[in-house]
Order: structure tokens, then C-alpha cells, then sequence
């Protein structure tokens, strides 16, 4: 064989040895992807490959003495979305770390009480995204993925099981609660056994669909391994609460979603509201809302926040009998709730005490009075009879706001409580719990509005305490109310 043959011939099996070698190596093909069929790609890796790109480190700085808070988060939407814990956020602004850039984020949404926050990513493109699982889809034993920003170093991965799929955070132990009824209305939580430290707050809690099935949220220092995670089916339930679009930007829509579905789905209408006037029937499916896709009940709410600010109408896109149509919304601008003009009034608030048992609240006014009277401050021990167990309360009085806005109610009891405000029931923190706090918003105008207060005492403890916050709805910063009561 000639010279020039054989070096050819060589050189050909160089460059096909070299194109092998690019090929194969490490089990990876030329674009960089493993092999579908190495035993390397196991259904951890794949689900890691898909979520990492969605998962951030989250960073905020208080403005003047530089202390600092490091999390992490999970993009939820195509727009930038983030959910996260409360605790990671005490400044409500920073950065997110995302594929090495700092990425400005702000508020949008919050349930402090709950430790639930919503952020969005202020950097307009296509965000990936971990889609979020069904409510209490959850098998003890299961494998999970979690992601998280220990240490503020960035994003890392662990894995592990289910421990337990629906515990108690706050119980004291087994036996005790098998005094407890089925109408207990404690906040369950998910065990895992992943590794999880200080930073990862925050990450996702992730299944081997790669579908979002919970928060992480911390751990027991004391125990081995022991983390856990608020389930995906409380946020999805708490989503409208955290936004609150309609109350925040004053406009009504009265469309009810149930959150428990796996699209957007009518669960009630309101009467004569925009949406009954525009046609919306229960058991209506939403597809989008304007030029936004909606697929479950985070969607709905983060769309309608978008949307209402500016706008007088709303465009839906919905589906019945299977068949599409686009419905238009007329809306009105609503009014805070107006305050009333009392004079004569005095410092205080009026109270009813029932002596009885009770699981949840009652119809009080089937029940005889046990005393009647007069308290300064809300506080149990002012009005319960002394060495009493099982009791039931009525309170009655005037909270005074310093100025127009939103403000944000929180109810704190053990047991059952309800608090009122101009006759609306605005938080619902009823049946048997130990301390728990609940809150809803409220845009109140200046000046002096109605409270109702409802509890009663079954076991435990017994713990009552209201708190008001004045939100700045731009960076939803917190402001405390001092409570005056009149009567």
C-alpha cells in the first residue's frame, strides 16, 4: 500500500477513534446528554436535570445594617414566579442567585402566619418552571427529591424518603391526641428524611414526576434526619389569601375556584357580581385569562393579580359541555369598607360567657348567658369565670383604624375562634387546635369598625389574641396597629 495510502487509512482511524472517544466518554453523546441507556441516568437524575434550571437561591439585606437572610425557591410560573418560606424573607426584597447572575425579586404575596411567600423574578423572558402536583398525592416511602441553598454556597440536591406523609407539627405526642376529635384543624406538615440544613428553607420538595409536593420548611435538631415540608395542597388552598387580588386592588370579580383540582375549575359564582353578570356558571373550566394560560388554582390568582389593577374588564376563556367561549367582565372599582360615625362611645368592649362543652363554635344565641360584662383589653382571663375548662364567648366592640388602606387581621386562639368586622366574617380559625394563628385582609377606610368575636375553650390551653397590620401594598411591609376598643 502506497505511503500516502497508509497515512490516510491511519488517520482516518484517528479521527474516527477521536469522534469515538467525544462520543462516549464519561457515557455522554455529542450533545452532551447521557446515554438513555447507561445505568448511570436513574429517575433521580432525571429529575434533577429537569428541575435544577427552576430552583433559585434567594438573598435579602436589610438597607441599613447589611444583616442579611439566605433561602431558597421553586419557579412555579412561566413568568417568574417564585414560592418560598415567610422566614427566609424578613426583608421582602433582594436578590435570587440564577445560573450565576443576581436577579432582583419582590413580593407579591404572602400568609405570614401560615410561613408561606410568593416572589416574582423582575427579569421579563420565559422562565422554566416545576409543575405542582395534585393535592395530597403522597405515599409513605416514596422517594423525594429537595433542593435548597444551604449555607448561601448556591443550589444543591439531596434525596430520600417519605417519613411520614401527614403529621403535627405542634402535637405533643401520640397518645394525647387520640383525645382529639376528627374535626381538629391543626396545619400538617410532610416528614422526609432527605438531608436538609439552614439556606434550604424555601427549595421545593419534589416527587419522582418531578411534580412540586411541598415547601421545605426546617427541622428537629434534636432528632436524626427528621425535616419537614408544608404540603403543596395547603398552599394551593392559601394561594387566594397570600395575593388577595380582588381585595388588594379593589375590584370584584366572584368567581370561586376549587383548589383541590388539577385545572381551574368554578366552584361558585357570586350573585350579581361581574362574573354571574358576564355568564359564569359553576363547573366552568378556565383556560386562560387574557393572554395568560391558567393551569390550577396558583395560576387563577396570580393571572386576576396581573390583570385587575388597570383594567375595567376581564377577558376569561372557559370551557363548558365541551365547548370553548370567551366571556367579558365588566368591573367596577369597589370602596374600602366605610367606617361608622358613633359618638358616646366608651373604652372598652362587652362580652357574653356561655358555660358548656363544645367541639367547634355554636349558634350562641341558642345558649343561655351564663354573665355578661365589660373588658378593656381582649384578654381570657378579664372575662372567664376563674378555674374554668369549657367555655364559650361572644365579644362584642369597635376597633379604630389610624388611616385608609389594607390591613391585614390575625386571630390567635386555642381553642375555636372567628373574628368579624362589619358583620363579615374575615377569619375563620374554628374547631379544636392549640395556639394557631389565622389572618385575612381587609381594605378598611379611617376611622371606627364593628368587631365580632367568637371562641370557645375545649381542651388545653386557653389562648385569645387579635392583632392588626397596616400593609404598604408595594413591598407588603407590615406595619402593627395599637388597638384601641371601644364599646
Amino acid at each position: 500500500m502506497p505511503l500516502l495510502s497508509i497515512n490516510r487509512c491511519w488517520n482516518s482511524r484517528i479521527t474516527g477513534f477521536n469522534m469515538l472517544i467525544a462520543l462516549t466518554i464519561g457515557g455522554r453523546v455529542a450533545s452532551g446528554q447521557l446515554a438513555e441507556s447507561s445505568v448511570r441516568r436513574t429517575p433521580l437524575v432525571d429529575v434533577i436535570e429537569k428541575a435544577e434550571p427552576a430552583v433559585v437561591s434567594l438573598f435579602t439585606q436589610a438597607p441599613n445594617t447589611g444583616a442579611g437572610a439566605t433561602g431558597s425557591g421553586a419557579i412555579i410560573h412561566p413568568r417568574g414566579f417564585v414560592l418560598t418560606n415567610y422566614h427566609v424573607l424578613p426583608y421582602h426584597a433582594g436578590f435570587a442567585v440564577y445560573e450565576g447572575n443576581a436577579i432582583r425579586f419582590r413580593l407579591v404575596g404572602c400568609v405570614p402566619e401560615k410561613d408561606i411567600a410568593i416572589v416574582q423574578l423582575l427579569e421579563d423572558r420565559e422562565w422554566p418552571f416545576i409543575p405542582i402536583a395534585r393535592k395530597d398525592d403522597l405515599m409513605n416511602g416514596e422517594t423525594v427529591i429537595t433542593a435548597g441553598n444551604p449555607g448561601g454556597r448556591g443550589i444543591v440536591f439531596t434525596s430520600g424518603i417519605i417519613s411520614r406523609k401527614s403529621f403535627w407539627l405542634n402535637a405533643s405526642n401520640a397518645l394525647a391526641m387520640t383525645q382529639f376529635t376528627t374535626s381538629n384543624r391543626r396545619d400538617s406538615f410532610i416528614q422526609f428524611d432527605a438531608a436538609s440544613n439552614k439556606g434550604s428553607s424555601g427549595g421545593p420538595l419534589m416527587n419522582l414526576e418531578g411534580q412540586l409536593i411541598g415547601i421545605v420548611s426546617g427541622g428537629f435538631a434534636q432528632e436524626q434526619n427528621v425535616n419537614y415540608a408544608i404540603p403543596i395542597g395547603r398552599v394551593r388552598e392559601l394561594a387566594c389569601r397570600a395575593v388577595e387580588p380582588e381585595i388588594r386592588h379593589q375590584r370584584k370579580v366572584g368567581i370561586k375556584i376549587d383548589s383541590n383540582l388539577s385545572t381551574v375549575v368554578v366552584l361558585s359564582v357570586d350573585p350579581e357580581s361581574p362574573a354571574q353578570l358576564a355568564g359564569v356558571k359553576a363547573g366552568d373550566t378556565i383556560h386562560a385569562v387574557g393572554t395568560w394560560n391558567v393551569q390550577h388554582s396558583i395560576d387563577w390568582v396570580l393571572a386576576l393579580n396581573d390583570a385587575l389593577p388597570n383594567s375595567e374588564s376581564l377577558q376569561l376563556f372557559i370551557e363548558r359541555d365541551g365547548v370553548r367561549q370567551q366571556l367579558t367582565l365588566s368591573l367596577g372599582l369597589s370602596s374600602p369598607t366605610p367606617a361608622q360615625l358613633m359618638k358616646d362611645l366608651q373604652p372598652g368592649l362587652n362580652y357574653k360567657y356561655y358555660s358548656g362543652s363544645f367541639t367547634q363554635l355554636p349558634d350562641f344565641s341558642r345558649f343561655e348567658v351564663s354573665q355578661a360584662g365589660t373588658t378593656m383589653v381582649l384578654d381570657l382571663a378579664s372575662m372567664a369565670k376563674p378555674g374554668s375548662v369549657n367555655f364559650g364567648l361572644v365579644i362584642n366592640g369597635f376597633i379604630e383604624v389610624p388611616e385608609t388602606g389594607l390591613y391585614r387581621l390575625q386571630l390567635t386562639s386555642d381553642d375555636g375562634s372567628c373574628l368579624y368586622v362589619n358583620d363579615e366574617l374575615v377569619v375563620d380559625n374554628n374547631f379544636n387546635h392549640p395556639p394557631q394563628a389565622e389572618s385575612g385582609l381587609r381594605k378598611l377606610e379611617k376611622g371606627l369598625h364593628p368587631i365580632r368575636v367568637e371562641y370557645y375553650q375545649g381542651t388545653s390551653n386557653a389562648t385569645l389574641a387579635l392583632e392588626i397590620f397596616l400593609l404598604d401594598t408595594d413591598t407588603w411591609k407590615q406595619t402593627p396597629v395599637p388597638l384601641n376598643y371601644f364599646r
